[in-house]
């Protein structure tokens, strides 16, 4: 089975899940716009980065900003990137029918990138 990215939808629900999960504060957080700053990052890309934003914040005795979140993500390098030419190699499979989607397809054209959210 093939799994694709998550949608910007699914990407904030996956932060704002990662968040609550680690007993953050999420007042002053702009889970949107966090979703946007981390297109083309799998799930465990997006808790990886948190989990980087909540040590330095921690380092510095202070707590997790949304600052930190987007810094993190920026210096963050995704699983589409690193291994961008076997995720091609994937869904080449998957258009042959030689591998099956284990999620939903959705095409967002906003993003310029195909995403996908949910099991089929």
């Amino acid at each position: 089975f093939f799994i694709g990215l998550p949608s910007k939808e699914s990407r904030g629900q996956i932060i704002k899940a990662t968040l609550t999960n680690n007993k953050q504060d999420l007042k002053n957080v702009n889970i949107e716009k966090l979703a946007k700053s981390c297109n083309g990052f799998t799930g465990r890309d997006i808790r990886s980065a948190i989990s980087e934003a909540m040590m330095i914040a921690f380092e510095q005795e202070r707590k997790i900003t949304e600052k930190d979140l987007i810094a993190a993500f920026k210096v963050t390098a995704p699983t589409s990137i690193i291994h961008k030419e076997n995720i091609r190699q994937m869904k080449k499979l998957v258009e042959e029918g030689k591998m099956r989607m284990g999620n939903t397809h959705i095409k967002n054209e906003k993003e310029n990138d195909e995403n996908f959210t949910g099991w089929e």
